[in-house]
């Protein structure tokens, strides 16, 4: 006899062909949601070539007035943020400005403005900003269904540089050791506020397209051209204004004294241990004790825990290198694992949080977690 088909049967039958339906609309419906739209389309998570792009941050700089008194101040972007993902998108931006605005109440800051900088880069292209500076967030307009009116384009103009660009950072490493490259463009109008670390030596910065005003403390202006360039003094700020009518491009050139200094000191300590017919890279294990020579060199040895992190970073690739696929397979599996179970993790704290009232960084750094993540900044960082 045959099974009858059962109302259930159909009404998941029905749920699961709507389910696949929205599926197949989600990533082609950014013609409706503009508002989530930045410089890719589409929702986040929900587009097919979300994973394609490659991203890098270079910098994001917060700043309040409160317009009470005229005052001005500065935050720290990961202040209350535990992830960076709101840097790209213009609904979280929105969400974290009126974040730090509540916050902000309780320093006695009732009528502030929010002001944020976020500068990145899409696959390769010039570090850019993403958000008009000049726009007060708390008061933007954002809607899901409306372009984003305080973003800022792509500029797409610039893509041809990234051949070059290339070939200028192989020329640089080629002719100059240690010498880094950082690749900025901007808009007319706008202009650049940064600060050299003291450790950075041999900072120059060099006008690929546009035109520039270069403004440092104790020396005064000076503009530039294509193909011109300007040392900058380290331990202090400059400005880089774009005074063309067309966005500029330049690069910083620089060459990072710290670590300079940190790769001569492992190779000085690894010549020890090699006359001792030691290997620091294959004699490293977190887990265990180092002999009595190994310890005593390491502790000889400046910003020792430098060492050990470089250490750990080398024989893990090693290791990487010469495991089979099926290791290769597991040790995936527990890295994704890991990921469900802190997501997991994640999400039963945040609902503590919001039950209890309890602050989520909070129940973090109370269990042991912590609480926020500085991102990877490289010149040029304010």
């Amino acid at each position: 006899m045959k099974d009858k088909v059962l109302c259930k049967h159909k009404m998941a039958a029905v749920c699961t062909v709507i389910y696949l339906l929205c599926q197949c609309f989600l990533p082609y419906s950014h013609f409706i949601t503009k508002g989530y739209n930045n410089w890719t389309n589409g929702l986040y998570g929900y587009s097919w070539d979300m994973m394609v792009h490659s991203w890098s941050t270079q910098h994001v700089k917060i700043t309040f007035i409160n317009k009470d008194i005229d005052e001005e101040g500065y935050l720290d972007p990961n202040a209350w943020a535990s992830s960076s993902r709101w840097q790209a998108h213009a609904d979280m931006v929105k969400q974290y400005a009126h974040c730090i605005g509540r916050r902000l109440h309780k320093y006695n800051i009732t009528n502030p403005a929010i002001y944020i900088d976020v500068w990145r880069s899409m696959n390769g292209r010039f570090q850019q900003r993403m958000f008009d500076p000049r726009v007060d967030i708390l008061t933007a307009e954002w809607s899901p269904f409306h372009e984003v009116t305080w973003k800022m384009p792509l500029l797409t103009d610039l893509t041809d540089w990234r051949t070059k660009m290339n070939e200028i950072e192989n020329e640089v490493f080629s002719s100059m050791n240690h010498t880094e490259a950082v690749f900025v463009a901007d808009f007319p109008g706008l202009h650049l506020e940064n600060y050299i670390e003291t450790d950075l030596g041999n900072v120059s910065l060099h006008v690929l397209h546009g035109e520039v005003t270069v403004e440092q403390e104790d020396i005064g202006n000076m503009t530039l051209q294509p193909n011109e360039y300007i040392q900058i003094k380290p331990g202090a700020f400059h400005l880089v204004h774009t005074i063309s009518f067309v966005p500029s491009s330049y690069m910083y050139l620089y060459v990072n004294t710290t670590n300079v200094q940190l790769q001569k000191n492992i190779s000085e300590l690894e010549e020890k241990l090699t006359a001792l017919n030691l290997s620091l890279t294959s004699g490293y294990d977190s887990n265990v004790e180092y002999s009595a020579i190994i310890k005593k060199l390491v502790e000889e040895t400046p910003e020792s825990d430098r060492y050990l992190r470089i250490l750990a970073q080398r024989k893990q690739l090693q290791a990487q290198k010469t495991v089979g696929l099926l290791a290769a397979l597991q040790l995936f599996i527990r890295k994704k694992l890991g990921m469900f179970t802190n997501s997991l993790y994640m999400l039963g704290q945040a609902f503590v949080s919001i039950t209890t009232g309890v602050p989520m960084q909070t129940l973090l750094n109370t269990t042991g977690h912590v609480y926020g993540a500085a991102d990877e900044v490289s010149l040029p960082d304010i």
